[in-house]
């Protein structure tokens, strides 16, 4: 007979009856929910867990000129790769490995950590040692049959055939870092991607890049190979034209060499880029498949940084440049005429500061104003005129803010005004900060290729177009992703009287009498210039501005010439421009003819 139970034990039996039937039914629901709601993904996973792609890279897209010259481009390189779990025996291969190849201390260290991999696949090779020679390629060869788990694997890798020549405009490749990996993951990037670093290379990597291909293999639970299922064709990537003409690349930054400084061209009816160059420059061969430490440490300590991009990202006073926005102005808002004239002896007085002229000019009109570069004129015209009206039509030309040309790393320059002294300077705006920005000194900062849209205004009549580097985007098919359409940001309100005389006051300058641009002249082009000399403490050599078009009654082109510390723009950077224009336009470029003793200034 069994004992009965206690009424508290068999409440306690009840208990644990009900939580064994409730966790049993959690359990058959669970069950129920992955078999049947859940079945198709969790096959799906399962697929994929068992079917890997052993990935083959895709080359890089070509990056044409304006005429078809190729600026980068691609070649199979030869690396050294490991695949640490086909090694039976890492340390004597490794060691044998190292007999072979002569690595640095930087692959020894790397080659050693890929061995101690264990957690990568079996079929998956790691490059140790990049672009082998073909000496190091044919020792490997002969004693692979005694390497086992180590491969010599081809690869396209990036290739700058111009080498240093429109390399700011091009950048350059490499490996894909954190940060970058982070932003682009959602995008298909993946580590040890390469990726564009600067310039198109960057801007237009989605296009470059291409879509990898690759093998794909069936593994068993171990994650080794069983078979082969199939081929992912790659997608090569896509191909760009530059609006950049090479001739006169070259042209610009051979006249650039020994210099610091930046010429831009554009073509002012819609904006396209002909020039674009920095000095001193850099080969982005360099880089490929990495830069050397040494190389790093040389370029980053050099002080004139080459790797800076001069024409988008250095800023600098615009000097008497300048004078053309304020002449506009000045002539649209009436504070100035055609026959306003103003008495230069040289120095110009507000209140008890005295302002200095480079010359003593007599008296002058807007033409000979701008012709000679006087400047008590623009003084005048800047005292007449008010900071806030020119602040705003320098805005309006473009100045102060990025221009929006598909490079990155663009800096938007500076028109300052009075909130931004007070909150640089703890001060209010003073009327000799009027007079200053009127001749582009102070605290203006603009880039060149800014300088060159206000040449550009001036000569199409008024338009501020977006300056653009790419004519035409086609994909690894064939299909074309963007042609090239003008993209007008604003018309500049200028009235037509003003500028008209303002391209007069141009024209005045390269064939007048005094006029501070005659170092541009060409027989058989009529060219039209303003030059500048801009203070920038603490240097003690000024910059050497020169800004241009041509031809004078239909232009075509105009050009930026800017020389850091290069002193007067119609010495340093005129002759520059009339390089530029006679490979343009096809003129041989004759002996500089200058009467004796007229050498122009400012």
């Amino acid at each position: 007979m069994e004992p009965e139970l206690s009424p508290n034990l068999q409440r306690r039996m009840w208990a644990l009856r009900l939580v064994m039937v409730g966790m049993f039914g959690v359990l058959l629901a669970r069950l129920w929910f992955l078999q049947m709601l859940q079945a198709e993904e969790y096959e799906k996973a399962a697929r994929l867990n068992r079917i890997r792609l052993v990935p083959t890279k895709a080359p890089r897209g070509v990056i044409y000129d304006l005429r078809g010259e190729i600026l980068a481009t691609n070649r199979t390189a030869y690396h050294l790769a490991v695949m640490p779990r086909g090694m039976p025996e890492p340390g004597m291969e490794v060691k044998r490995l190292q007999q072979l190849v002569d690595f640095t201390p930087e692959e020894r260290a790397a080659l050693e950590r890929t061995v101690r991999d264990h957690s990568l696949p079996p079929f998956r090779s790691v490059p140790v040692k990049k672009d082998l020679d073909i000496g190091t390629i044919t020792r490997v060869e002969e004693e692979l049959v005694t390497l086992p788990g180590i491969l010599i694997e081809s690869t396209p890798q990036r290739v700058y055939p111009q080498g240093t020549l429109a390399a700011h405009i091009i950048g350059y490749v490499g490996e894909i870092n954190a940060a970058e990996l982070e932003e682009r993951r959602e995008k298909g990037y993946r580590p040890g991607d390469l990726i564009g670093k600067c310039g198109i290379e960057r801007r237009y990597d989605e296009v470059l890049r291409g879509r990898s291909g690759g093998q794909w293999v069936e593994v068993n639970a171990r994650g080794d190979p069983i078979q082969f299922l199939g081929t992912k064709p790659m997608t090569p990537g896509g191909s760009i034209t530059l609006t950049l003409d090479l001739r006169l690349q070259r042209v610009a930054e051979e006249a650039l060499q020994g210099k610091v400084g930046a010429v831009v061209a554009l073509d002012p009816r819609n904006g396209a880029v002909r020039v674009m160059a920095s000095s001193p420059t850099f080969d982005p061969n360099l880089f490929i498949p990495r830069a050397a430490p040494q190389t790093w440490r040389e370029l980053i300590a050099n002080p004139h940084h080459p790797l800076m991009n001069r024409a988008i990202q250095n800023q600098y006073p615009p000097g008497s440049a300048f004078k053309l926005v304020t002449a506009a102005a000045g002539l649209t808002e009436g504070v100035i005429t055609p026959n306003t004239s103003v008495y230069c002896p040289g120095v110009y007085h507000l209140g008890s500061w005295a302002f200095g002229c480079w010359s003593r000019h007599a008296r002058v009109d807007v033409l000979q104003g701008l012709g000679q570069s006087c400047d008590c004129f623009f003084y005048e015209t800047g005292k007449r005129l008010g900071g806030t009206k020119l602040q705003t039509y320098a805005r309006d030309f473009g100045l102060g803010e990025p221009t929006g040309i598909d490079l990155p790393f663009e800096r938007g320059g500076r028109i300052p005004d009075e909130a931004w002294m007070q909150r640089r300077h703890g001060r209010p705006w003073y009327g000799g900060d009027n007079l200053n920005l009127a001749i582009g000194q102070g605290d203006v900062q603009v880039t060149p290729l800014q300088m060159a849209l206000v040449t550009s205004v001036i000569a199409n009549g008024g338009k501020l177009y977006v300056p653009q580097l790419v004519k035409r985007a086609v994909d690894g098919e064939g299909r074309i992703l963007y042609e090239f359409q003008p993209k007008l940001r604003r018309e500049v309100k200028i009235s037509p009287q003003a500028l008209r005389l303002v391209r007069e006051g141009m024209r005045e300058a390269v064939y007048g009498r005094g006029g501070t641009g005659r170092r541009v002249r060409l027989p058989g082009l009529e060219i039209a210039g303003k030059t500048g000399s801009a203070q920038d403490p603490p240097r003690e050599e000024t910059h050497a501005w020169f800004v241009s078009f041509a031809p004078y009654r239909h232009p075509t082109l105009a050009v930026c010439v800017f020389i850091e510390q290069g002193g007067h723009g119609g010495e340093a950077a005129a002759p520059i421009a009339r390089k530029i224009y006679a490979a343009a336009f096809g003129i041989a470029l004759p002996e500089e003819a200058l009467p004796p003793g007229e050498i122009p200034t400012d």
